[in-house]
């Protein structure tokens, strides 16, 4: 049986569960909602957000209202990805594929 001062030298692992997590910020005015999506998984992860899980814009608009196109714009990369097109009867989602152990940030915002 090992001693009391061997089994302090000993290390544990920890074991814990981790998430994709999506985290959105009303941007004042018109300018639309900041989507930040952390991937911790080390290969690469395809996320999906609904708009009706985003808060109201800083003017008050609510995207899933919202009856033309959404921008939307890459925030690292300071380019324009494909509009959201407009409703079309089916829910409307953010699809952003995020690389491992990275984030993917944008803009959301009315046209």
């Amino acid at each position: 049986a090992p001693t009391a001062a061997r089994a302090s030298r000993r290390t544990t692992r920890a074991r814990y569960q981790y998430e994709v997590q999506a985290w959105a910020k009303p941007l004042s005015g018109t300018r639309g909602v900041a989507l930040s999506v952390i991937n911790p998984h080390a290969g690469m992860t395809d996320v999906t957000v609904p708009l009706y899980a985003l808060p109201l814009t800083g003017a008050g608009i609510n995207l899933t209202t919202v009856s033309g196109a959404i921008g939307v714009r890459d925030i690292w990369a300071r380019q324009d990805l494909p509009d959201l097109p407009p409703p079309q009867g089916i829910e409307r989602v953010v699809s952003l594929r995020v690389v491992g152990m990275n984030s993917a940030f944008v803009r959301l915002s009315p046209k």
